[in-house]
């Protein structure tokens, strides 16, 4: 499915790549203030982000809990 994932502030800063890494999940997009962007490699996460990720169910709960553990 394709989820939608908000960033909290413990994430700013911080890249894209860290929160999907060995996760099953394919960055979409990145909305800010608005505005939808297709995620580079060196994208980094601003807090309230919104990051659209194609993701399997377990993909997206090990996103989940990371988000959490922020």
């Amino acid at each position: 499915g394709v989820y939608e994932l908000k960033i909290p502030a413990g994430w700013d800063g911080r890249p894209l790549q860290d929160l999907i890494a060995g996760s099953e999940s394919l960055p979409v997009a990145v909305t800010r203030a608005g505005r939808a962007e297709l995620p580079g490699v060196g994208t980094r996460l601003q807090a309230g982000d919104v990051v659209h990720v194609s993701a399997t169910l377990d993909g997206v709960q090990a996103i989940e809990g990371r988000l959490a553990g922020s």
